[in-house]
């Protein structure tokens, strides 16, 4: 996962956030294992009301790569 994710802090740096709020530890030493001011870490928890959000996947209903049928074009169509 890479990219920008918000509050200053890439997808990966959030993940590991949210894994040491779960685990107890206090805003200052996330910040510093970080290297990231306090502040912006409680912001991003604060945002989220101290819960990590869940993670983002596709609906079952997507298959891997295939076309819905009522999206697939008629082969044997005559006129």
């Amino acid at each position: 996962m890479r990219g920008n994710g918000c509050f200053g802090f890439s997808y990966e740096q959030q993940d590991e956030i949210w894994v040491k709020w779960k685990k107890g530890d206090s805003l200052s030493d996330i910040g510093r294992a970080l290297r990231k001011h306090p502040g912006s870490v409680h912001h991003l928890i604060v945002f989220n009301g101290g819960i990590a959000p869940s993670k983002r996947k596709r609906s079952k209903r997507i298959g891997q790569g295939s076309i819905p049928i009522k999206f697939q074009a008629k082969k044997n169509v005559e006129f």
